[in-house]
This record gives C-alpha cells, sequence and structure tokens, in this order.
C-alpha cells in the first residue's frame, strides 16, 4: 500500500463504518484508496493524476476529444469521469459515491459533484 493511501486510511480510522465521504486531493487519490475505503464504509470523491496506470487511455488527453466532452466509465461500485474543459486537456474524476451519468441540461456539460 503506497505511503498517501496508508495516510489517509490512518485518518480516516475514527469514521470507518460510518457511510461518510471522502474528499480528498489527487496526489492521495488511487483505486486502491477507493477500493479500501468502500471496505471500510466510507465512499470517497476525487480528481485523479493522469499517469495512473489503472486508467484506460480513452480518459486521458487527446487530439480527437472535443472540447465540453465527458467519458464515463463504471464499475459496479466506482465512477471515473474524464472531462474536456480545454482542446488537449482533460480533468479525471474519480468516486464511489456517484453512479450516475449526469450532464447539465442547461450547458450539455457535466454536473459538478
Amino acid at each position: 500500500m503506497s505511503i498517501p493511501t496508508q495516510s489517509v486510511i490512518k485518518l480516516a480510522e475514527p469514521l470507518f463504518g460510518s457511510n461518510r465521504n471522502i474528499t480528498a486531493d489527487n496526489c492521495f487519490s488511487s483505486v486502491q484508496l477507493v477500493d479500501q475505503l468502500k471496505a471500510k464504509g466510507l465512499t470517497y470523491v476525487s480528481t485523479l493524476r493522469k499517469n495512473k496506470r489503472e486508467l484506460p487511455k480513452e480518459f486521458l488527453p487527446s487530439k480527437v476529444r472535443t472540447e465540453g466532452s465527458s467519458n464515463y466509465g463504471f464499475t459496479s461500485d466506482k465512477t471515473i469521469v474524464s472531462y474536456v474543459p480545454k482542446k488537449n486537456e482533460s480533468v479525471v474524476l474519480i468516486s464511489s459515491m456517484h453512479h450516475e451519468m449526469e450532464t447539465d441540461p442547461l450547458t450539455g456539460g457535466s454536473l459538478e459533484a
């Protein structure tokens, strides 16, 4: 287990089993952390660094993806969203709390978590 993951687990110990949500910076985020917290009765929401090995290439910045587009990826207990705010950029979010593919009806973009 990585040091950032160990740190979050240690800090979250008093909350285990409370069904609360943890929101953290991307330097702490990993799929492993989401799984660990889910097993302890907590949900997790954060941005995810694009260098994570578990992240499919379809979620990375690309010249093919249009500005304002979103890609969604789902497992039974995790959601990953990749949003393109500007050409050749993407913001990747991971959540064990949100499991719907929703977009803002006014802008066509993703609803903010």
